[in-house]
């Protein structure tokens, strides 16, 4: 009962976002595809995979700049580690694609490439037998992917135009092939209008910005005059994200980077063009828990030191005005012990305190302040999530206190 209740939302959802349009699409596959539109209206769907993949006219997309697709699916079997590519016309540095990967019991992320640049623009779970509607629509710089009407992430770029046809179905370079799904509608629709999902908001606080290995979260527009903090990090800066907007609401404009850098060399364009996307007051920045492969047998003390430096002067390079500020590494957590609960650090992290006293020898070299992010934690383990890595929304709030405490001092912000 209930999965058939989840299909029926999906549809009404679905026909709820067609009715939006008013003008006719500019391509069907029920009526544009010949021989597959057959096929179509007698079988009520098609198979979309590698096997079964087909081309729309590149023409079809009249402006690049303004166009909007729907894609129903209905998904029939849900495996872990595989992908299927809705869409594909990336050439290079042109076009676009649209894909989604499925994680089992983690869930499917649905990720959006325009211009050669990949945006991640959220996670969904499906269940065998459900219907969903993905919608793409461009509107002159803004991209904007949806899922049954529900806004998943806006991305501040305009498609550049690609000659090459839209392929329809297959997978990713070694990936396997997510099966049993099954297209039953595909409409695309020319510049004549915006699509905007019933009740959306037009004006809205965050988008992204992305480019060749850069996708930042940025302020949707700037009104007044405030100060600047970005902030740089990995599934930790998720973790204390939403509790630093709080306290810094109305107070600065936030940008966004999640990154790590693993080797030994950082992409020095990158961190160029994120350091100059905006005049930044502070970069508060912590290369992570993602270098944990950092044992002394593979990398040297000044292999370590010289990454975490490279990362200074490319901030400082790109963005001179600004205030750097290093957060060191939180602490590596053992898992939950008796009663769901951690009360032990992990046997790695032994590896983060050597980051963090060698990153911290670079910061006093390189005059860059710090937050103790290991100092502030270690006394609560109690607040760890019990996977090792991550924390439970208390302890991100001192995170995030800490990061406003220092962006007030930086700024004088109140």
């Amino acid at each position: 009962m209930k999965t058939q209740a989840l299909i029926v939302v999906a549809a009404l959802a679905a026909c709820s976002a067609l009715a939006q349009m008013k003008s006719a699409p500019v391509w069907d596959l029920a009526k544009d595809a010949g021989a597959l539109s057959a096929e179509l209206k007698a079988k009520k769907s098609l198979p979309i995979s590698s096997a079964a993949q087909f081309e729309i006219p590149c023409a079809v997309i009249q402006d690049f700049s303004t166009f909007t697709v729907f894609i129903k699916l209905k998904f029939n079997e849900v495996e872990d580690r595989t992908q299927l590519k809705i869409f594909d016309q990336i050439t290079s540095d042109a076009g676009w694609s649209f894909s989604i990967m499925n994680y089992g019991r983690v869930g499917s992320p649905m990720t959006l490439n325009v211009n050669g640049v990949t945006y991640n623009t959220g996670w969904f779970r499906s269940k065998p037998g459900e219907t969903h509607t993905f919608t793409i629509a461009a509107k002159k710089g803004l991209v904007v992917v949806y899922m049954d009407d529900r806004v998943f992430k806006r991305c501040f770029t305009t498609v550049t135009p690609a000659s090459t046809p839209i392929k329809v179905g297959g997978s990713g370079k070694n990936m396997p092939e997510m099966k049993g799904v099954e297209l039953l509608e595909l409409k695309i629709y020319g510049p004549k209008e915006e699509f905007w999902a019933k009740g959306e908001p037009r004006e809205f606080a965050v988008g992204y910005k992305g480019g060749k290995g850069w996708m930042v979260a940025v302020p949707a527009k700037e009104t007044k005059n405030l100060p600047r903090l970005l902030y740089y990090g990995d599934s930790i800066s998720h973790g204390y994200s939403a509790p630093l907007n709080k306290l810094l609401k109305d107070k600065a404009y936030l940008y966004h980077w999640s990154n790590f850098v693993g080797g030994f060399s950082i992409n020095e364009k990158a961190f160029n063009d994120v350091a100059t996307l905006a005049k930044y007051d502070m970069i508060v920045f912590n290369n992570g828990l993602h270098s944990l492969h950092w044992t002394p047998d593979k990398a040297t003390d000044e292999q370590i030191a010289g990454v975490t430096r490279a990362i200074v002067h490319a901030f400082r390079k790109g963005a001179p005005q600004a205030k750097l500020v290093w957060l060191s590494t939180t602490p590596h957590t053992a898992k939950k012990g008796p009663g769901g609960k951690v009360s032990a650090t992990g046997e790695r992290d032994p590896i983060v305190q050597r980051i963090n006293r060698i990153a911290a020898k670079v910061m006093k070299e390189e005059n860059v302040d710090v937050i103790d992010g290991y100092g502030l934690l270690i006394g609560h383990l109690d607040l760890a999530s019990g996977d090792q890595y991550h924390w439970k929304g208390p302890a991100y709030e001192i995170l995030a206190k800490a990061i406003a405490d220092k962006f007030r001092e930086v700024t004088g912000a109140r």
